[in-house]
């Protein structure tokens, strides 16, 4: 609903009012947004631990960097598109990359050989996915386990063991 200033009262089906001036920042609101040339920055007040709040957002437009903390677990997040379209997330120093022509490296490995995907993670397990998407394979700590899916069911094999799984 459009109010007298040239602002918007927004109702949400739970009942939830979010009331907004001329320029869409919520008025009264325990939410401070500022903007500059190179910065729009999103900062919630009397946020609690309890909740894994987020406590602060900021986009960098000069070099398309968005950065976030939360509250509990005092985590620092930031993720930044290249220009070759690829996306660098960092989280706590730990930096993972996800390349749209190489697969992603990082927490996991992620590449693709002769049509399958094949994903190694940082602990002791690797998986592969079949070009046609159909055959998942998992080695983990000597365990290993192939699904395969059907026209009507998915037929796991788990160190011998075979399980059969209808749709």
């Amino acid at each position: 609903e459009r109010t007298e200033d040239g602002g918007y009262i927004v109702t949400l089906e739970d009942g939830s009012v979010i009331d907004l001036d001329p320029s869409g920042k919520p008025v009264d609101s325990a939410v401070v947004v500022s903007e500059t040339d190179s910065t729009l920055s999103v900062e919630w007040e009397n946020v609690s631990a309890s909740e894994n709040s987020i406590g602060s957002v900021e986009w960098d437009k000069e070099t398309n960097t968005l950065s976030s903390w939360t509250v509990e677990d005092n985590t620092f997040r930031e993720t930044k598109i290249k220009d070759d379209g690829s996306v660098v997330v960092e989280v706590d120093g730990q930096t993972i990359e996800y390349d749209p022509a190489t697969g992603v490296t990082g927490v996991n490995e992620i590449f693709y050989e002769l049509g399958e995907t094949i994903i190694n993670t940082s602990g002791s397990g690797s998986a592969t996915i079949s070009e046609d998407g159909l055959t998942f394979t998992i080695d983990n700590d000597g365990v290993n386990a192939t699904a395969v899916a059907g026209a009507t069911s998915v037929t796991v094999e788990i160190d011998g063991e075979i399980y059969e799984y209808s749709y």
